[in-house]
């Protein structure tokens, strides 16, 4: 097995969009970590796999092992739920798992997301924003800590309202919000993304100050 992962970094996709060969390639490294490694015999086999909106994410060799691997279930309340993670024991230390999780929360940064720590690695999950959620316990003999992370809200997304909305009472808000009207701007047009209305927030912002400057504000940036 060659150890030294492709340039094309972390794969994604749904279980249905899996070949057979690909899902094998995970579920053995999730067992060899979990099962032989941890020398835990549970159920890794769960039946969530199976779940028309779980996602697998994960990175290859360059001939084509699984050297590194994260699991994203919806739960039925609308939280996600990251587990399974875990990296080849002869790939580790060469940033694997960061990889994998920034891929995965970047995904649903807009919602909230649980996973059950191995203790030992809480302080990994914490770089990403995940806190404790209660109290330590053991799960299989290991120690283990459920953690959560909040969604992160876009900045001037709430202060938009759909076209179909009914207006609110004029309230103060930042200078985004304040500045849409005077552009014909107040409402979020159909389709558009959270990106795409926080590029719109900083571009008003940023032509606002050139107007109050004597700058030209005609100039911007295509969205």
């Amino acid at each position: 097995m060659t150890l030294q992962p492709l340039a094309t970094a972390v794969h994604r996709a749904y279980t249905a969009d899996l070949d057979a060969g690909d899902f094998y390639r995970m579920l053995r490294l999730r067992v060899d970590v979990f099962v032989v490694e941890q020398e835990c015999p549970y159920p890794e086999l769960d039946g969530r796999d199976l779940e028309e909106t779980t996602r697998h994410f994960w990175i290859d060799s360059a001939d084509g092992y699984v050297l590194g691997y994260l699991r994203l279930l919806e739960d039925p309340d609308g939280t996600y739920r990251i587990g399974r993670v875990c990296t080849a024991k002869g790939a580790r230390g060469l940033g694997l798992a960061r990889k994998l999780m920034r891929a995965a929360v970047a995904e649903v940064q807009h919602s909230p997301v649980v996973l059950a720590a191995q203790t030992y690695a809480a302080d990994f999950y914490r770089t990403f924003g995940f806190v404790e959620d209660g109290d330590e316990y053991l799960e299989d003999g290991i120690p283990h800590i459920d953690m959560r992370r909040e969604p992160r809200r876009p900045l001037c997304a709430g202060r938009f309202r759909a076209k179909s909305a009914t207006p609110p009472e004029a309230a103060p808000g930042p200078a985004c919000a304040e500045r849409l009207p005077e552009r014909g701007l107040n409402h979020v047009p159909a389709g558009w993304s959270a990106d795409r209305v926080l590029r719109r927030c900083t571009l008003i912002r940023t032509q606002g100050v050139r107007q109050e400057a004597g700058g030209n504000p005609a100039r911007s940036a295509p969205l």
